[in-house]
């Protein structure tokens, strides 16, 4: 028998070797027995409950020891922002493994202090933080809140406005988080820029506009509490500067100039943060006049009965303002005949070619309305009886326009009330039902003076009246005199309706 020879590479005895080992390895595993979380410990805990804290986990006692989800609770427990420092101590024991969470809190801020506010008081500022007092302290939203409180300046117009937050310790486990402001000074509005305004003049647009430029004697009408036109000058007010483009075209169209455009104004800041140069860009276009004017969809007015009192005459220079006017002219005359539900609206044909306008209000006349019944609200004190007799239209009656309007004015005249609203709501096809809402304001007064005179030599007076006594309407008044040498006093009660004066 003859014997060979077998050759075996040495990577095939080290391959060989390997499996050997591993096989050996999987083997020893296998035969280990499976590491359990025997119990779970919080330690560190001093406000918030541990129940609490171990409800976030999702380890639990019982599950399967790896390491890997163990540590994925520390993250869990620093997500839930309630923690500064979050550690894991793991116990190998007879039974598994037992785990401990160490964990240290945040500073608890228990109160919240605003430091150098002038111009916006602290109830503002603390409705525009995120952070609060009583919670852990968070320095994320302590930068975001200082970043709020700076913004709020800003919009207010203090673009220097610094705030810096400062965290003081009362103990040992309580903090208070101060912001400390330093406001500036208010930056105002210098130059307005209207480029490409050549229909209108300056002052023209700055008097219907809420931006306006700073007058150097600004604080001192603001003392004097003149109207807002004067007092608000120089204020940029961000909101209004958008609102601003709409006075600009509104100015411009009732001037004739039909396609004019504003852009979008610019608003640029010096480099002191102290002045504002607003710019808005205006493009006029060509003035344009109205070629023709027409009604459509009327039946219940013949066309010579509308335009009777039309004031547009054709040829005449286009003006916005005056359609507004027609609405409101035909919509009042239909309201005189019972169509208070009434709608015109205006088409506007314009001819570019020839710069002509082409005015048609159409009408929508709908039914004419009776009232069913007449509710009054919010006269808590004054009789029903007293509105109803200042109202000039009755139950089932025809709406009438005009009559509401001179019911309004006589409400008003009672001078019982601080607001009047007269509304028609639509109950049927038909039929409408007249709401009064009033809000009712105090109608005695009480005064108390004195004199001296050389009949009477030192005399006190007092008086005391009531414009609406018991609710009926009445006046009722007191007067009594006290002096050194005689004593008077009267009582009077004046059956009048001052509404009715000019009825």
């Amino acid at each position: 028998m003859t014997e060979h020879a077998v050759y075996r590479p040495r990577s095939f005895v080290v391959a060989v070797m390997v499996v050997s080992v591993l096989w050996s390895v999987l083997e020893a595993l296998a035969q280990t027995p499976e590491l359990k979380v025997t119990s779970i410990d919080i330690r560190g805990a001093k406000r918030i409950e541990v129940p609490a804290i171990a409800g976030r986990l999702t380890l639990k006692a019982g599950d399967r020891y790896m390491p890997d989800h163990v540590r994925g609770q520390v993250k869990i427990l620093y997500d839930t922002g309630f923690f500064e420092d979050v550690q894991v101590e793991s116990e190998s024991i007879a039974e598994g493994m037992a785990v401990t969470f160490v964990v240290q809190e945040k500073p608890f801020i228990t109160e919240i202090v605003f430091d150098g506010n002038q111009q916006l008081t602290d109830e503002k500022l603390k409705e525009k933080t995120t952070i609060k007092s009583q919670t852990f302290l968070d320095q994320q939203q302590v930068k975001e809140s200082a970043e709020t409180i700076r913004r709020v300046y800003q919009h207010d117009g203090y673009y220097n406005a610094q705030v810096v937050p400062v965290i003081e310790a009362l103990d040992e486990d309580r903090k208070r988080l101060t912001f400390h402001i330093t406001e500036g000074e208010k930056a105002k509005v210098k130059t307005v820029i209207f480029e490409g305004l050549h229909a209108a003049t300056k002052t023209e647009m700055l008097s219907v506009m809420s931006t306006r430029e700073w007058i150097p004697w600004y604080g001192f009408f603001t003392k004097l509490k003149l109207p807002s036109m004067v007092s608000d000058a120089g204020v940029l007010k961000h909101e209004e500067v958008g609102n601003d483009v709409e006075r600009i075209k509104e100015v411009l169209l009732n001037k004739g100039y039909f396609n004019v455009r504003v852009g979008q104004p610019s608003v640029e800041l010096t480099e002191d943060k102290k002045w504002f140069t607003v710019s808005y860009p205006i493009t006029e276009g060509e003035p344009f006049t109205i070629a023709e004017i027409g009604f459509r969809g009327h039946t219940v007015f013949e066309e010579p009965e509308l335009r009777a009192g039309v004031k547009i005459k054709d040829g005449e220079i286009f003006q916005r303002a005056k359609i507004r006017d027609e609405i409101s002219r035909i919509t009042d005359l239909y309201g005189s005949k019972g169509y208070s539900f009434a709608e015109v609206v205006p088409n506007v044909n314009p001819n570019n070619e020839e710069r002509t306008v082409t005015l048609i209000f159409n009408v929508k006349e709908g039914e004419m309305m009776r009232i069913r019944q007449i509710n009054i609200y919010g006269n808590d004190k004054t009789r029903d009886n007293v509105i109803r007799r200042e109202i000039r239209v009755d139950e089932q009656d025809v709406i009438d326009t005009a009559s509401l309007k001179r019911s309004f004015q006589r409400l008003n005249n009672l001078n019982f009330f601080e607001t009047v609203e007269i509304l028609p709501a639509q109950v049927a096809p038909d039929k409408v039902d007249l709401n009064v809402r009033v809000k009712e304001k105090p109608t005695g007064m009480f005064s108390l003076g004195g004199g001296f005179s050389t009949l009477d030599r030192l005399v006190a007076i007092a008086d005391i009246t009531q414009g609406n006594l018991g609710g009926y309407g009445y006046m009722g008044r007191i007067r009594g005199q006290l002096g050194q040498r005689r004593s008077l006093g009267s009582i009077s009660v004046l059956i009048w309706c001052p509404s009715c004066v000019g009825s």
